[in-house]
């Protein structure tokens, strides 16, 4: 068998934890268990043998996850992993894995920071293993991606027959939305989505939930650039008041927290961060013909496809992603169909972020100015592929990380 030794300073405290650096470590995210299906489980039982220890005689991996990627945090691994694996990274008797799968963002100094840490430590580069849940980034012997929340959300389906749609639902009723679009967290560029669907008087044509204060905090961020969004979503002043955005911007906050109906409360979508897995409900869904889903950032070269990305596939729902390019693409790359023709994803490819965002209200609104005759025949005109996307997340066993711990063996072999 094939065996991999993970090692921890206080099992079952993930290591880093607990510090006085006001930096934060999770546990055991790509650790295959029953939770990640039992096909996939009883396939990684069978060919490798896995062992968590406080015992440092065989070489190990030393796992790190961060819950957050900036340089404090790479500036703090020195002091916060223990003298004795630090020499046993340096000495190749371990290596060093941060773990970023529940994550898609890689800070931009990331790749300078990782250098200065190896510099610092007399580390090399090859005792490092950088595995992330972005599929765009640049891929090596040493750093390559895991699709954690693929995997997550097949297994949430498997498991809770409630949460996904049945076939039966596809039924021949008129809808009465066109679209449905859930935002916890009001991020600048679902911000400007639902000011520009004000501006064109598309809000009560779907139903769109957005948070105002997200954990007792109040998140409405500035109309200036973050590390979510380098540039913001329209960012050319002409343009800004071209579109009279400020005013809609302030009309639309004044709206929030917008709630939907039979979905999550206003304490909920505050600060319940399980409300994108337990509140699934197919009957939500049903009452629209297609989803805007807004990732976790807009203007990036990073892109998170986390639980929002797949949901909609289990419902029969069509979706336009608002988010960094190639969200689209990385949906066909792992087997499922897109939407064009039917949804004009040209948007997908295009750089320019106030381009695309506009290129994405345009096709909003195309698809809202249909009669309701019109949508409907246009959804049942793609049900083929609505079942194809259906069926791969819902019956198939999606296993990322067989993958992930073959490429680990042959590291530390």
């Amino acid at each position: 068998m094939k065996e991999l030794t993970f090692y921890y300073d206080n099992l079952p405290e993930p290591n880093c934890m607990p510090n006085d650096m006001g930096v934060t470590f999770g546990n055991y995210g790509f650790v295959v268990t029953r939770a990640t299906g039992k096909s996939n489980f009883e396939r990684i039982e069978k060919e490798f043998k896995i062992t968590f220890t406080n015992d440092r005689t065989k070489k190990y991996f030393y796992v790190v996850e961060p819950q957050g990627m900036y340089t404090e945090i790479i500036e703090s691994l020195p002091t916060l992993i223990n003298k004795d694996v630090l020499e046993d990274i340096k000495n190749d008797r371990a290596m060093l894995c941060i773990s970023y799968i529940q994550e898609g963002d890689y800070h931009q100094e990331f790749y300078e920071d990782i250098n200065k840490f190896c510099d610092d430590t007399s580390i090399s580069i090859n005792n490092i293993v950088f595995l992330t849940n972005n599929p765009k980034i640049e891929k090596t012997e040493n750093i390559f991606n895991v699709n954690y929340y693929l995997n997550h959300m097949t297994v949430t389906y498997q498991n809770n027959p409630d949460r996904y749609n049945s076939i039966e639902n596809l039924d021949d009723d008129i809808r009465p939305y066109y679209f449905l679009s859930f935002n916890r967290n009001p991020k600048l560029h679902r911000q400007v989505l639902g000011s520009l669907l004000l501006k064109n008087n598309l809000l009560d044509k779907g139903m769109m939930s957005m948070g105002y204060d997200v954990d007792g905090i109040h998140k409405f961020e500035h109309y200036v650039p973050t590390e979510y969004n380098r540039r913001t979503p329209i960012y050319s002043e002409q343009k800004i008041r071209e579109l009279d955005l400020h005013r809609h911007m302030n009309e639309f906050k004044s709206m929030c927290p917008l709630l939907i109906e039979d979905d999550i409360t206003e304490e909920e979508i505050k600060d319940d961060h399980t409300s994108g897995w337990i509140n699934i409900k197919p009957k939500t869904y049903n009452k629209a013909y297609f989803s805007i889903v807004a990732g976790n950032s807009f203007d990036t070269q990073w892109i998170h496809p986390d639980e929002k990305f797949w949901k909609p596939l289990g419902q029969f729902h069509p979706f336009i992603w608002l988010g960094p390019t190639g969200g689209i693409q990385h949906l066909k790359d792992m087997g499922f169909k897109s939407f064009s023709p039917y949804i004009d994803e040209s948007y997908d490819t295009e750089e320019d972020c106030e381009k695309r965002m506009l290129m994405v209200v345009d096709e909003i609104k195309r698809l809202c100015s249909m009669n309701k005759k019109e949508i409907h025949e246009w959804y049942y005109s793609m049900k083929d592929i609505l079942i194809h996307n259906w069926k791969r997340i819902v019956e198939n066993d999606i296993n990322p990380f067989y993958d992930t711990y073959n490429k680990l063996f042959n590291l530390i072999k």
